[in-house]
């Protein structure tokens, strides 16, 4: 049975929430705020945490980035803020999935599912189960990235869009491709391209990728992105010698 923590803006909207859940089969436990689920994500095993923003934004972001730290379970800030600030705040502090309430239970549950079905598959690998690219190397069976041997902490969607990326190189996946293989969902193409976009820019962030940097995750404008194993310089170099 899966496990999944609770916590919202007050004890009614909690109650809800877990009753939806557990009519599905899911053990729901209820957490009296951010501070109380960043203990229990720190001492128990989740399959899921549903969050809502509480109290000062600043103070709730600062110990949501604390949960995030202390596991790798998926996180869902569930909230009715739908302001696009803190759709962007919620998945650069490494949320998984960002719902926006008033929500239907029939909607809500179709993204659970697809976040919790995308957790429990396992990615497939290549035979060596390693990629190495220039300094970046990914290691699908453990779930590990390293940067110049040294590990950089991913989100769990961070890791499966970087995999997904990585196994397709020079190949321009669109930012719906992108959501599915990562949210397990399908959206219309402005919201796979704004959730999408936040979460190269913090895989950038904290792989430090760039043109003069390769491994390279380009944009391809108006499309999606597109994983280079060379930088953008090194090409332009070998088309002039070509030319």
């Amino acid at each position: 049975m899966k496990r999944i923590l609770v916590t919202q803006s007050d004890r009614k909207a909690t109650e809800e929430v877990a009753s939806v859940l557990m009519e599905q089969g899911f053990e729901v436990e209820d957490a009296h705020d951010i501070e109380d689920a960043l203990q229990k994500a720190k001492s128990e095993p989740w399959d899921l945490i549903i969050l809502d923003i509480r109290g000062s934004e600043t103070e709730f972001f600062e110990a949501f980035k604390d949960v995030r730290e202390h596991t790798t379970s998926p996180l869902v800030i569930l909230s009715g803020l739908g302001q696009e600030e803190y759709i962007v705040k919620g998945l650069n502090a490494g949320a998984d999935d960002y719902l926006v309430k008033p929500i239907s239970a029939k909607v809500f549950l179709a993204h659970i599912f697809a976040i919790l079905r995308r957790a429990s598959q396992k990615e497939e690998a290549p035979p060596s189960g390693v990629l190495r690219c220039g300094d970046l190397t990914i290691d699908f069976h453990r779930y590990e990235v390293r940067v110049r041997d040294k590990p950089v902490k991913l989100t769990a969607s961070e890791f499966r869009l970087l995999s997904c990326l990585a196994k397709n190189p020079g190949r321009v996946l669109t930012n719906e491709e992108l959501l599915r293989e990562v949210q397990g969902y399908e959206a219309s193409p402005q919201e796979a391209r704004d959730i999408i976009k936040v979460h190269i820019h913090n895989l950038r962030k904290k792989l430090g990728l760039s043109p003069e940097n390769p491994p390279y995750i380009k944009n391809v404008r108006g499309v999606g992105y597109m994983f280079e194993r060379r930088s953008g310089s090194r090409k332009e170099t070998i088309n002039r010698i070509l030319t």
